[in-house]
């Protein structure tokens, strides 16, 4: 009996020894598979913030897009980053926004501050020549938006724009052209049939009195 003693002990010192290996490895390994999903975790977070280094027109269309949703309050945040990085489109956007208390409380005052900012921006750039910032300006000029409205200057900048091939000024400046060819017309028919009354009323008054029988 005392020789089983001790292969039956050590049998069982064996068995610990090999539950405390096993428990020792599995906690090595839970560990990693923590330490594992933590990476996994950081990194699925990055890849789920894929607009933190956006340009500034990314920034802008993504404005836009959220504004057409009628999402303002998104629209305002995606704007002021692209404001924020000197697109000026984006001024007039966060102007009309203010203007109109869309994303943020309705506030005149700083809509015409945004569109001061912006029509700034495009007459420093239209006076070096840039297209689309003569484009542009010519827009807030025929609108009046950020300046007193003046369809000469309008009709001017949308031209100098048009003369570098800029075609959404072309087509600006061909509408313009157009309408003032079509105010002209009816401006002059309007006089022509004031004109032709008259005669008529003096025809008829002349008649009256007998000076034409």
């Amino acid at each position: 009996m005392s020789r089983n003693k001790f292969p039956l002990i050590s049998v069982i010192a064996a068995l610990f020894f090999c539950a405390a290996m096993v428990g020792c490895g599995s906690t090595k390994k839970a560990a990693k598979l923590d330490e594992n999903f933590a990476n996994d975790s950081s990194k699925s977070a990055k890849q789920e913030s894929p607009l933190e280094n956006l340009t500034a027109e990314e920034y802008y269309k993504l404005g836009i897009e959220a504004r057409k949703s009628e999402d303002y309050g998104t629209a305002v945040e995606y704007l002021l980053k692209a404001s924020n990085m000197g697109y000026a489109d984006a001024h007039l956007k966060l102007g009309w926004c203010y203007e109109y208390g869309k994303g943020v409380p309705q506030s005149y005052s700083k809509a015409y501050d945004w569109y001061q900012k912006a029509v700034a921006f495009f007459q420093k750039e239209a006076k070096q020549g840039n297209a689309y910032a003569q484009y542009r300006l010519g827009d807030c000029y025929a609108s009046g938006t950020g300046v007193e409205k003046d369809e000469k200057k309008a009709f001017e900048w949308y031209q100098k724009a048009s003369e570098t091939g800029y075609a959404k000024a072309q087509w600006s400046l061909g509408y313009a052209t157009g309408m003032e060819k079509v105010l002209k017309k009816t401006k002059q028919k309007h006089l022509n049939g004031i004109k032709k009354r008259q005669i008529k009323d003096t025809l008829m008054l002349n008649t009256k009195w007998g000076i034409i029988s």
